[in-house]
């Protein structure tokens, strides 16, 4: 059944009343407007010019609904993922009919929060899982992480947020090194970096990471869903200056896209593609490295939010898996 997306906002759940209380004004107001947006869908007609296939900065939307459909893999159990029998696994193989992923290799942090696997089909694939439904709301909360130099400093003037950057050096090491394995194989291979939500900002991290790699050859392309911003304007424009084939995702009111706001620094690197209508297709925004489309996701106001459209990239909900055992 179709979701009325015209409700007036309603107050935030009371048990939320806590954490709105803490952070400066314009936190507890962007906050708020998260929270209301789980009771609520807020909608407004917006019709732009429209992307039909393809663009001349090499954004394919059959390319970017694959790369989806690998970061949806991420949600699922471990074990189908290593044997690729996962339904969306299967959904990818379908779909596109493609090559299986071989050699999987998975990813992930003694805790099980961090977790991404790395495979070879066309390209090499790596691919990290995102925030479940229940985990969001603590990272859209936990704002006030400090920014952290990355990576010994290598990016002069960059910071980016602490909690992305613990979680990725958790499994640094299993990236480094499976990378550098499958690389050495393949070296002609293009390497896919991809992650929907918090999988967004761990595989740029990832990308990054390889960049500074001076052994690291291949050609790199990254598709990002929902993510969040994830460092400053010199990590930012470090990140353009490295990958010409960075492409973000974005969808109708997802408000993930929007946190950590501006005002705290923050501010998103590649080139975005906005779907206005939540569905499968998208504007071609104005890109400028260091700066975003006012009159893509980030001309929103900050009531225009709605959760649902982060579990829905080109109509695909990726909880339409959880009865077969996927997040």
């Amino acid at each position: 059944m179709q979701t009325d997306r015209r409700h007036a906002l309603q107050p935030p759940l009371p048990q939320y009343s806590r954490i709105l209380r803490r952070g400066p004004a314009e936190m507890r107001f962007l906050t708020f407007c998260i929270f209301s947006s789980l009771l609520v869908v807020v909608a407004q007609g917006i019709r732009p010019e429209i992307l039909t296939s393809s663009s001349n900065d090499g954004f394919l939307l059959s390319s970017a609904k694959a790369a989806l459909l690998v970061s949806y893999d991420s949600y699922c159990q471990p074990g189908p993922i290593a044997a690729w029998n996962c339904f969306w696994c299967q959904y990818r193989n379908d779909s596109f009919q493609s090559v299986p992923l071989s050699s999987v290799q998975l990813i992930q942090d003694p805790t099980g929060r961090t977790f991404g696997y790395i495979g070879v089909s066309d390209s090499i694939v790596l691919s990290f899982r995102g925030t479940v439904e229940t985990d969001i709301l603590n990272w859209v909360t936990d704002l006030s992480v400090e920014s952290l130099s990355p990576f010994q400093n290598q990016i002069l003037g960059a910071k980016v947020h602490g909690g992305f950057l613990h979680a990725y050096m958790s499994v640094q090491n299993q990236v480094r090194t499976a990378l550098n394995k499958l690389t050495k194989l393949y070296p002609k291979k293009n390497v896919l970096f991809t992650g929907h939500s918090l999988g967004g900002a761990l595989t740029l991290l990832a990308a990054v990471d390889s960049a500074l790699d001076r052994s690291f050859n291949n050609s790199v392309t990254i598709y990002t869903m929902g993510s969040p911003r994830v460092g400053n304007l010199p990590f930012s424009t470090f990140v353009d200056s490295h990958f010409s084939r960075h492409y973000r995702l974005t969808n109708c009111r997802d408000p993930i896209p929007r946190i950590p706001p501006r005002e705290m620094g923050f501010v998103h690197s590649g080139r975005e593609y906005y779907s206005p209508n939540g569905d499968a297709q998208f504007k071609t925004c104005t890109y400028r490295s260091g700066s975003e489309d006012e009159t893509c996701i980030d001309g929103l106001a900050s009531w225009q939010i709605n959760v649902n459209d982060h579990m829905t990239y080109f109509g695909l909900d990726k909880r339409i898996a959880r009865p077969h055992g996927c997040r």
